[in-house]
């Protein structure tokens, strides 16, 4: 059980940057730009140890900026894209310290990311280590949702989501199979249902329950 790929992506100005499935778009700590203004697609930070195991640490959507991880001690980190990607460099960190002291519009963008990098640390900090495997994909599928709803990706309670089973696991920590089998248990219970790259949440509330979701507050824009 698969959820594919689905959007069609738009038109690109010169600038941006294209990636493809399971590109490398950044390194921890190597030159070149640092962030990243994501306009087409999901990318992630993730670290992949030396036995082949992977961790994604975060995930984007449409609208995000995106960096590299700055891990030291687990390995090399790592700016991917999960699905095909289309991006704006914003430049190094030189480059980015002479433009927030000038551009308010940017200086506002960087706070509000920060704000929501401090909101899915917590978030996944509660998800690997109190949650069961079910509360886990619950609290996910739950946080997805609210966050894809911004850029366009929801529509009532289906939200676009296109990412294998192998990425939802290496999100959660669980083994591909449990995670088929977890899927399959929340649409038995008659809280999702899965088709073709799209999730409908048939009863969020339920789910929001279960998994122990709080909706994150509305803040004012910066």
């Amino acid at each position: 059980m698969k959820i594919e790929n689905a959007p069609v992506e738009p038109s690109a100005p010169a600038r941006d940057a294209h990636y493809r499935v399971g590109e490398v778009i950044a390194v921890s700590h190597a030159a070149g730009p640092r962030l990243w203004r994501l306009a087409f697609g999901w990318a992630a930070q993730a670290v992949t140890l030396s036995d082949g195991r992977r961790q994604i640490l975060r995930l984007y959507v449409p609208g995000d900026l995106c960096e590299a991880p700055h891990i030291d001690d687990a390995g090399p980190g790592e700016l991917l894209a999960l699905t095909r990607v289309r991006a704006s460099p914003l430049g190094d960190a030189t480059a980015l310290d002479g433009r927030i002291g000038v551009d308010t519009g940017l200086a506002a963008l960087l706070r509000q990311s920060a704000r929501e990098d401090r909101r899915w640390a917590g978030a996944q900090i509660l998800r690997l280590g109190r949650l069961t495997a079910i509360e886990r994909m619950g609290h996910l599928l739950l946080d997805l949702y609210e966050r894809a709803g911004g850029g366009g990706l929801t529509s009532g309670a289906t939200i676009l989501l296109p990412l294998t089973q192998a990425m939802l696991s290496d999100v959660l920590g669980l083994s591909v199979l449990h995670t088929e089998r977890v899927l399959q248990q929340l649409r038995r219970d008659g809280l999702i249902v899965l088709r073709l790259g799209h999730v409908t949440l048939l009863d969020p509330e339920r789910l929001a329950a279960t998994s122990h979701f709080t909706s994150a507050p509305r803040r004012p824009a910066a």
